[in-house]
């Protein structure tokens, strides 16, 4: 399966007031990532996406479908 969500990233700070970049999908609201930088937090949450994508399918929950947007991450299981 190979799906393209939409991925937002953002600056922001840690509890400790260190910066990181947080990426995460609209669609998959319980996935997120963090990284040093937006690609590393972008590349985080393709592990992420495609562990919870597992996870959803094992259980026989139903896979939320991808908005419709021009740039997403690609996750294949």
């Amino acid at each position: 399966m190979t799906t393209n969500y939409v991925t937002i990233t953002h600056l922001t700070q840690t509890t400790t007031n260190a910066d990181c970049f947080v990426a995460y999908h609209p669609e998959l609201p319980t996935v997120r990532s963090q990284g040093e930088t937006p690609q590393e937090a972008r590349s985080n949450l393709v592990e992420a996406t495609e562990l919870a994508l597992e996870h959803l399918a094992a259980h026989g929950l139903p896979v939320p479908e991808a908005m419709t947007l021009n740039e997403g991450v690609r996750v294949e299981l």
